[in-house]
């Protein structure tokens, strides 16, 4: 576990709220954070691409986020996020812009009581900030340059439109807050149903999801967390040749729909959360394979404990 040799500086700054019973080993994540409380994490995000034991990182990104409750009611929290710092491994000065289109942008947004994730308020704002940044990118850019073209279309995709712009950016927050609001039970498996967004842009994906108290410190005040979710692979699989025949415009052969149908995704969330609500440290891994060949997406997110 990342960091434990500097918990302690947080323990000893965050009185025990008793959201962990040792007595029947379970653990109700809620938010108990003060008005004008801060932290900050970092963020790192990584992609690959997986062919059998052979990984290559074919781009990551990092940054700062900085957190602040700006407001706190009996039954919600306003809390605002701001994003900094974007580094990364791409060389290409004008692809390397593209990744930081976030820079200093704030998000603020409302969760419930328990910290439960419900709106962003300043989803307006973003959207219109977001296109007119990318505007700007889009005239730089020389339409020569065919790679940089078909990029700046997907980052479109990301960033044009209220319903575009709410799911991207609340990637990192419903990964933060995703536990929030619920009550677990060590070593119980939680099983249920629930719909996830379709990126294709047709109707959202049944999917199986896992959800299991794994671990308590009682020296260190926080919990382990883990989450599995299985997108229904019949549906993902028709989805797919819809959107390929689309891009395509034309019929994929029955033998390349076989193979498709062989098609997966997963999503491993594993996150440790102190007994005040605040997230230590949080890893979601998701995996699109097929036949041994995967592209894989990693997130994660730790708390930055200054060393006095």
């Amino acid at each position: 576990m990342k960091n434990i040799f500097i918990l302690f500086i947080f323990l000893v700054s965050n009185y025990s709220l008793s959201q962990i019973n040792q007595k029947d080993s379970t653990f109700q994540a809620i938010g108990y954070w003060d008005l004008n409380e801060e932290q900050q994490y970092k963020i790192t995000h990584s992609k690959y691409k997986v062919t059998g034991n052979d990984s290559i990182l074919k781009s990551k990104v990092d940054y700062t986020l900085n957190i602040k409750i700006t407001d706190s009611t009996a039954n919600s929290y306003t809390i605002e996020w701001q994003y900094s710092d974007f580094k990364t491994n791409v060389k290409h000065p004008l692809l390397s812009k593209i990744i930081s289109v976030n820079e200093n942008r704030k998000i603020i947004f409302k969760t419930d009581e328990m910290g439960g994730f419900k709106e962003i308020l300043n989803l307006e704002e973003l959207t219109r900030d977001y296109q007119k940044t990318l505007d700007i990118l889009k005239k730089e850019i020389s339409k020569s340059d065919n790679e940089l073209v078909e990029l700046t279309k997907k980052i479109e995709t990301l960033y044009t439109g209220k319903l575009a712009v709410n799911s991207t950016t609340t990637k990192d927050i419903n990964q933060f807050y995703n536990f929030h609001g619920g009550a677990y039970k060590l070593n119980e498996v939680l099983e249920g149903d629930l719909k996830v967004d379709n990126l294709l842009g047709g109707e959202p994906f049944d999917a199986k999801v896992y959800v299991e108290l794994t671990e308590i410190s009682e020296d260190n005040d926080f919990v382990v967390l883990l989450l599995e979710q299985y997108v229904d692979q019949e549906q993902l699989a028709k989805e797919a040749i819809r959107f390929g025949e689309k891009i395509i415009d034309k019929k994929i052969s029955a033998k390349d729909k076989k193979d498709i149908e062989k098609l997966e995704h997963s999503i491993i969330l594993t996150s440790s959360i102190h007994n005040t609500g605040w997230p230590l440290y949080s890893m979601q891994v998701t995996n699109v394979s097929l036949d041994g060949n995967s592209s894989v997406e990693i997130r994660e997110i730790e708390i930055i404990l200054e060393e006095n």
